[in-house]
């Protein structure tokens, strides 16, 4: 959980959506960054780690959006809900900074909410089991809500995954998203050169999405398979 992520969202920001004019909705005066960093060096890498292997490994055939540590608006006032990671199908984005849109995620611009939010739990104040939770159900409307709380600090189990029913979430044992094809499971391994227990996506077929790294080893080893029976690899065809 971020520090910007961590923020107590005040009841106030539940109000209805608010026009800028008459002509449309105005967005440049929402705080899109504060500056803030996040609080742990784990949770940093698994956001990267969570975000990487979707561009890298996973081709739905539709376009995705797939972000950490990016604010959320539901309307058109701040503040921002920053979800640690979310992953929306059927979305494009314009990556030009200079439109402050385009910095966020503006669900009257987008259309949709995010399809998955992920909060990865830092400390006791982050409020993802409470505001967080119900901002993302009653406000923002997130399908699938999954809390990865990787040394218990918020108690029960490290691992609690959501699924909207109606005004709020009910708590399944499910982590696999059948709109993305998609689920999450726990992963002990090494990335970036830190060993640890992560999250990880995992297709259909049960095997994980992979990192750019393994996907340079494994041609790297085919590579070297073709060598010895005789074939260069990097020949024209």
């Amino acid at each position: 959980m971020s520090e910007r992520g961590a923020s107590t969202v005040p009841d106030s920001a539940f109000e209805p959506t608010t026009r800028a004019d008459e002509g449309g909705l105005n967005s440049d005066h929402l705080i899109c960054e504060d500056g803030k960093p996040v609080d742990s060096i784990y949770a940093e890498r698994l956001m990267r780690f969570l975000v990487e292997t979707l561009y890298t490994s996973w081709s739905p055939g539709r376009p995705f959006l797939a972000c950490a540590n990016v604010g959320v608006f539901w309307m058109n006032k701040n503040p921002a809900i920053v979800p640690d990671v979310f992953v929306s199908l059927d979305v494009t984005h314009d990556l030009d900074a200079h439109k402050p849109s385009n910095n966020s995620y503006l669900l009257w611009e987008k259309g949709k909410p995010p399809d998955v939010v992920i909060e990865i739990v830092s400390n006791t104040e982050g409020g993802e089991l409470t505001t967080k939770r119900r901002i993302y159900a009653e406000n923002v409307r997130v399908t699938h809500y999954i809390v990865w709380d990787p040394i218990g600090r918020l108690g029960g189990d490290r691992l609690q995954s959501f699924i909207l029913m109606g005004d709020g979430y009910q708590t399944t044992p499910s982590t696999w998203f059948p709109k993305l094809g998609l689920g999450l499971k726990t992963w002990k391994g090494t990335f970036e050169g830190c060993e640890s227990e992560w999250l990880r996506w995992y297709d259909a077929a049960g095997n994980f999405l992979s990192t750019g790294d393994e996907h340079r080893q494994r041609t790297d080893r085919l590579a070297a398979k073709l060598r010895q029976a005789g074939i260069d690899p990097d020949a024209a065809e």
